[in-house]
């Protein structure tokens, strides 16, 4: 429904929401002091509010009719084969914000930060996440949704293999977090943005499943990943590697020339 000129723009207050969403939920626990029953009670009221507004203001719609009976196995194929570096940011994305909230609590008391100041540090990688997600957004509108996925995901891997230098700093650590999660923080409503441009319409559906799926797949990959660099005692080698592949991601970039199949 997004037309093309405003798609980076949306689909990055989709990822704001998302993730704010994530930010306020464990809110939710103070609420326990009006029992045990209101965090759920003001959820239930949260959802049927959703209800009310998509049942009075979001229009219907139909998805496009699937050409000569193909298959969905034949449409995740061409899903892939048409916008494979749309579906990458996704994996990505979902590696980071696991390998991030599970290892870097290890890392940091390895390091010699107290659980006080990896309390503090941690949410500043969603924190710059929030900051440029429009910005990105609105930028990839104007400049190409590929340009700001190369240089995002370059920049924000240098940032993430610079941490380990960073030491036990405290306000140096905060802002290479900062910058590399605001950075690679949009990859998944840029990468499903980037989707929308070079897929036909009715492949979108087989690339949002994908592109979830990919979330999923790098979320159970990177606690167990960064805990063997860890296990084996290289806790840089968390970030080093976290860099490695959004840079990796980014040079990509430039090999991969979209075309549209109809």
């Amino acid at each position: 429904m997004t037309p093309a000129e405003h798609r980076g723009r949306n689909l990055s207050l989709y990822g704001m929401s998302y993730g704010l969403g994530f930010s306020l939920g464990p809110l939710g626990i103070s609420l326990l002091r009006f029992g045990q029953a209101a965090p759920f009670l003001i959820l239930a009221g949260l959802f049927v509010l959703v209800l009310l507004l998509v049942l009075l203001k979001l229009p219907d719609s139909l998805p496009d009719k699937v050409e000569h009976g193909e298959g969905q196995a034949r449409r995740f194929g061409r899903s892939y084969r048409l916008a494979w570096y749309a579906l990458i940011p996704a994996l990505l994305y979902g590696y980071m914000e696991a390998s991030l909230n599970s290892n870097f609590p290890v890392y940091g008391l390895r390091t010699g930060f107290s659980t006080d100041q990896i309390a503090a540090l941690l949410p500043f990688a969603g924190i710059g996440g929030l900051v440029l997600q429009l910005p990105l957004g609105l930028w990839s509108d104007r400049y190409g949704r590929k340009k700001i996925l190369i240089f995002a995901g370059v920049a924000g891997g240098l940032a993430f293999t610079l941490l380990p230098l960073a030491g036990d700093h405290f306000l140096l650590t905060l802002l290479l977090l900062m910058v590399a999660g605001g950075l690679v923080g949009s990859f998944f409503s840029l990468g499903l943005s980037y989707a929308a441009d070079i897929l036909p319409r009715n492949l979108l559906p087989a690339a949002n499943v994908v592109s979830s799926f990919h979330y999923s797949v790098g979320s159970i990959i990177g606690p167990g990943l960064g805990g063997l660099l860890l296990e084996f005692g290289w806790g840089g080698g968390v970030f080093a590697l976290l860099g490695g592949f959004y840079i990796l991601f980014g040079l990509a970039g430039l090999l991969f020339s979209p075309r549209q199949l109809n």
